[in-house]
């Protein structure tokens, strides 16, 4: 399954936190893109994702 998380166009962090983190599941594939607001959530994102027992990874390394 994968996620876009429409960063670019609603330039909201705690927006952009519940896409990243509703209904996860292991293997999901989430689309960012390097947005302010982006960089803004991604600590809490990958905080969610330890605290929950998931790990991110680039595309490449996941396919490599």
């Amino acid at each position: 399954c994968s996620s876009d998380l429409i960063d670019w166009r609603d330039k909201d962090a705690e927006l952009i936190f519940k896409r990243a983190t509703r209904n996860m599941k292991n293997g999901d594939f989430v689309l960012m893109h390097p947005t302010a607001h982006t960089l803004e959530a991604l600590p809490e994102i990958l905080k969610f994702y330890s605290d929950n027992g998931y790990s991110a990874a680039t595309v490449s390394t996941s396919l490599g």
